[in-house]
C-alpha cells in the first residue's frame, strides 16, 4: 500500500450539505463494495483508507497507520478521498489504494467515528513530498475533465510561441534547405547597364547553378558575340555576369567560369561578398579568378557603406594568403575589408583586416592593437608582399600573433613563399624597424624571426618585449644577431619582458663582442642598446654580461627587475664601458652594499646615468649619492 496523504485536523463546522455526488455509480453501490478494492475499482469507484482523529500531530501517515491498525477501516466511495471526510466525521487522512495493491488489503473493524465535525484542508507540500505521493497522483487525471478551452489555450499558446521563435532562430543563423526560398530558374535578358555598351546578365535569382547552366551561358555569349560582330563591324559589348550567394558556386563551377573568361573576352564576372559557407577548394578557385585584373569584381556593401569580402573563420592560412595576394595584384579597390567570420555568428570571434588602412602607405605595415591572430596576420602580410621591397617599418603590436604569425612575418621579410600556392617576391632590404611586442610569440616564432635578420640589411630596431620567448629562442637570436645590422634589441620593458632566464641571457651576452662578426658580414654598425627588463637575468646572467661589456659598444643597458642582486650589480658596474650612457638597475633588491660600486662607476664613466629606483637602499645612502652625483 502506498503512503497516505496527511491532512490537518478539522478547523470549522461541517457544511450544511455534502457535495453533490458526480454522475456515475451510486453511493450505495460503492458502499456495498467496501470489503474488496478490486471490485470497487471495477465499478469505477474509489477505494480509500481512513483513520480517526487521534492520528493528527505531524506523524508520518504510513507510520501512524501501521501503529494503529486496529483503528483502520476502508471505504469504497464515488467521491474524492477529501470529499469522503465530509461524510465520515472524524476522518483525519485518506489515501486511494492502488489497484495493484488490492490483494494486500484486509477488511478491518470500523472504528467508532468521532462526533467532531471535520473540514476539508490540504496538507503542506513538504508533508506530501515526505509521504512520497502527489495530490494529482492520488486523484489520477480526473482534474483534467474540469479544464476548459481557456486552460488548454494558456498551456499550448506559450509552447507554440517558443517553437516558432526557435525555428526562426535556426533558419536565421543556420538556414537549412527547407528555409530557403525557392528561386525561379529564369535567366535575365541582357540590358544596358552603364550607358557605355556594357550589360548585366543577372543570375542572382537563378538558384543553385549547375554545370549545364554555365555551358548554356557560354553558348549564349558565343551567339551574342557573333551578333555584335555583324552589327558593330568587329566591335564587342562588355557583359557582366552577376552571381549571388543563392547560386552556391563551388570549385567545379568556378573553374568552368575561368575557362569561360579565357574563351570570351567580352565576359566579366561579378561575385557576391559572402563566402562564409565555402570550403578551401572553392575559395582557392575564387582567388584564381580574382587575380584576373579588371575581369572580375566583388559586389555588396555592409551597413556602414564599406564593401567586405567575408570568408569562413576556418579558412587555412595558405588560402587566406592566396586570396589577399589576388586582391592586391588584381587591383580590387572595391573591397575595403577582408573578414574571416564563423558561419554561425554565435560561435567564434571574427577576424577583420582593414585593406583601406594598408593602402594608405606602401612603406609601412601598421596594424597595432587589432585582433588579427595568425590568420589575419597572414592575410595582411600577403597583401603587402608585392611591395615588400619598399617596407621601412612593420608594427604589429598587441595583435594576438603566435609562432605561426611570426613565421609569416619572417617570410615577408625574406621574400620566401610559405608553400607552393604563394610566389616568391623580393625581400625587405629597406626595413628599419620591426615591432612585434605584446603578442604570443614563443621559441619557434623567435627562431623564424632570427633566420630573417641577416637578409634585412637596414633593420636597426627589433622590439619583442611581452612575448613568450624562452632560453631556446634567445639562443636562436644570439646566433644570428652578430651578423645583422641591428643596433637596438628590446626584449623587456617596464610593461613586461620574456622568460629568457639565466641561460638565455648568457647566450645574448656573447653577442656583445660583435666587432669581428659584423665586420665579416660587412656591417657598419654594432649593437648599441639591449633591454632585458623583467627577463630573469639573475646573478649568473649579470656576470656573463659583465664579462663581455668591455668589448661592446653599448650605449644603454636595462637590467631592471632582473633579480641580479648586489653581486651581479657590482660586476656590471665595475665593467661598464666608457661609452655607456644609461644603466637601469631598478627593482633588483639592491642594498647599501651597491652604493659604493654605483659611485665608482659614476666617477669612472663620464655622462653615465644609473637608475637604482625601487631597491632597498637606505634613505641616507640615497641622499648621499644624490648630493654627490645628482
Amino acid at each position: 500500500m502506498v503512503p497516505n496523504i496527511t491532512t490537518s485536523a478539522p478547523t470549522g463546522p461541517l457544511p450544511d450539505e455534502p457535495p453533490k455526488p458526480p454522475s456515475g455509480p451510486t453511493r450505495e453501490k460503492c458502499s456495498s463494495l467496501s470489503g474488496s478494492c478490486s471490485k470497487c475499482y471495477a465499478a469505477s469507484c474509489r477505494y480509500c483508507e481512513l483513520g480517526p482523529q487521534a492520528w493528527q500531530g505531524g506523524q508520518d501517515p504510513a507510520e501512524s497507520a501501521l501503529a494503529q491498525t486496529r483503528n483502520l477501516d476502508y471505504a469504497c466511495s464515488i467521491f474524492r478521498c477529501e470529499d469522503l471526510r465530509l461524510y465520515r466525521p472524524g476522518t483525519q487522512y485518506s489515501a486511494t489504494v492502488p489497484i495493484d495493491g488490492c490483494s494486500s488489503v484486509v477488511q478491518r473493524p470500523i472504528a467508532a467515528p468521532s462526533t467532531t465535525p471535520a473540514a476539508q484542508s490540504t496538507a503542506s507540500s513538504a508533508d506530501s513530498g515526505k509521504a512520497g505521493i502527489d495530490k494529482h497522483e492520488t486523484q489520477g487525471l480526473e482534474f483534467l475533465d474540469s479544464w476548459t478551452e481557456f486552460h488548454w489555450l494558456a498551456i499550448v499558446l506559450p509552447i507554440a510561441v517558443l517553437v516558432v521563435i526557435a525555428c526562426g532562430t535556426w533558419c536565421r543563423y543556420r538556414p537549412p534547405s527547407c528555409c530557403r526560398r525557392k528561386s525561379s530558374r529564369v535567366r535575365v535578358a541582357p540590358a544596358d547597364h552603364d550607358g557605355q555598351g556594357a550589360s548585366n546578365w543577372d543570375y542572382t535569382r537563378a538558384g543553385q547553378l549547375k554545370m549545364s547552366d554555365i555551358d548554356a551561358t557560354a553558348r549564349a555569349l558565343t551567339e551574342a558575340e557573333e551578333a555584335d560582330s555583324k552589327v558593330k563591324l568587329g566591335g564587342f559589348s562588355r557583359r557582366w555576369i552577376v552571381f549571388g550567394v543563392q547560386n552556391e558556386l563551388h570549385q567545379p563551377q568556378l573553374r568552368r567560369l575561368g575557362e569561360l573568361l579565357e574563351r570570351h573576352p567580352t565576359a566579366f564576372l561579378s561575385f557576391h561578398e559572402d563566402w562564409r559557407r565555402a570550403d578551401d577548394a572553392s575559395i582557392q578557385a575564387l582567388a584564381v579568378l580574382l587575380k584576373r585584373r579588371n575581369r572580375t569584381k566583388v559586389q555588396g556593401a555592409t551597413s556602414d557603406g564599406f564593401s567586405s569580402l567575408r570568408l569562413p573563420l576556418s579558412t587555412s592560412m595558405a588560402i587566406g594568403e592566396l586570396v589577399m595576394e589576388a586582391l592586391s595584384s588584381g587591383a580590387h579597390t572595391e573591397v575595403d575589408t577582408l573578414t574571416f567570420e564563423p558561419p554561425d555568428r554565435l560561435k567564434g570571434t571574427a577576424v577583420s583586416v582593414n585593406l583601406s588602412q594598408l593602402r594608405l602607405s606602401s612603406v609601412e605595415l601598421n596594424l597595432n592593437r587589432q585582433l588579427l591572430n595568425n590568420l589575419g596576420c597572414a592575410a595582411a602580410c600577403a597583401f603587402m608582399r608585392p611591395w615588400a621591397s619598399r617596407l621601412q617599418a612593420v608594427r604589429l603590436l598587441d595583435c594576438g600573433l603566435g609562432d605561426e604569425g611570426a613565421a609569416v612575418v619572417a617570410r615577408l621579410l625574406t621574400g620566401k613563399p610559405g608553400d607552393a600556392l604563394s610566389a616568391s617576391v623580393p625581400p625587405a632590404p629597406a626595413l628599419r624597424e620591426l615591432c612585434l611586442s605584446s603578442n604570443l610569440i614563443g621559441d619557434r616564432g623567435m627562431h623564424a624571426i632570427a633566420e630573417s635578420l641577416p637578409v634585412c640589411d637596414s633593420l636597426q630596431r627589433l622590439l619583442l618585449d611581452r612575448n613568450r620567448i624562452g632560453p631556446t629562442g634567445a639562443k636562436a637570436l644570439a646566433f644570428r644577431l652578430p651578423r645583422s645590422s641591428i643596433r637596438e634589441v628590446v626584449l623587456g620593458s617596464h610593461l613586461g619582458g620574456n622568460p629568457l632566464g639565466e641561460d638565455g641571457v648568457e647566450a645574448l651576452a656573447a653577442t656583445l663582442d660583435d666587432k669581428l662578426p659584423r665586420a665579416a658580414a660587412d656591417r657598419a654598425v654594432r649593437l648599441q642598446g639591449l633591454a632585458l627588463e623583467a627577463c630573469g637575468v639573475g646573478e649568473r646572467g649579470a656576470k656573463a654580461l659583465a664579462s663581455n661589456l668591455p668589448k661592446s659598444e653599448l650605449a644603454f643597458l636595462s637590467l631592471a627587475r632582473g633579480d641580479v642582486g648586489d653581486t651581479g650589480a657590482k660586476a656590471v658596474l665595475d665593467t661598464a664601458p666608457l661609452g655607456l650612457a644609461s644603466l637601469d638597475l631598478a627593482g633588483n633588491n639592491l642594498t647599501d652594499a651597491s652604493a659604493s660600486p654605483v659611485a665608482d662607476a659614476l666617477y669612472r664613466v663620464p655622462g653615465l646615468a644609473v637608475s637604482i629606483a625601487y631597491n632597498q637602499l637606505s634613505s641616507s645612502m640615497r641622499a648621499l649619492l644624490s648630493d654627490e652625483h645628482g
